[in-house]
């Protein structure tokens, strides 16, 4: 009986200690010149916008965008992305998996020499 009484208080404890009033989550990304060992024209942040715009437009980079899923429906204003770190492994990769067209992919090789 007392561990079962033990266990529950360490719960409810531990539920009480892990709700937080402010559900805002703010992850700060602070650039350095020199910093890392990544130059700064082999990297980039995407954002997956899903406006008319893009509908309307063809966009070579749809199919490379990473599949999200489980963002709760009563968030305002999420925005969801990514930060690349090495473009030319990730154009190639998704060129290797098929997200990517054979005409896109030398396109981007010749405007990078």
């Amino acid at each position: 009986m007392r561990i079962k009484t033990t266990l529950l208080l360490s719960i409810c404890l531990c539920i009480m200690t892990g709700c937080k009033k402010d559900n805002i989550l703010e992850l700060p990304i602070t650039y350095h010149k020199g910093f890392s060992p990544f130059e700064a024209s082999t990297g980039g942040a995407g954002l997956y916008i899903d406006d008319k715009y893009f509908k309307d437009k063809i966009n070579p980079w749809k199919k490379t965008h990473l599949k999200v899923s489980g963002v709760p429906q009563n968030w305002t204003d999420a925005k969801v992305g990514h930060i690349q770190s090495d473009m030319e492994r990730y154009v190639y990769q998704n060129y290797l998996l098929g997200d990517m067209s054979k005409e896109w992919y030398e396109q981007l090789q010749d405007m990078w020499n």
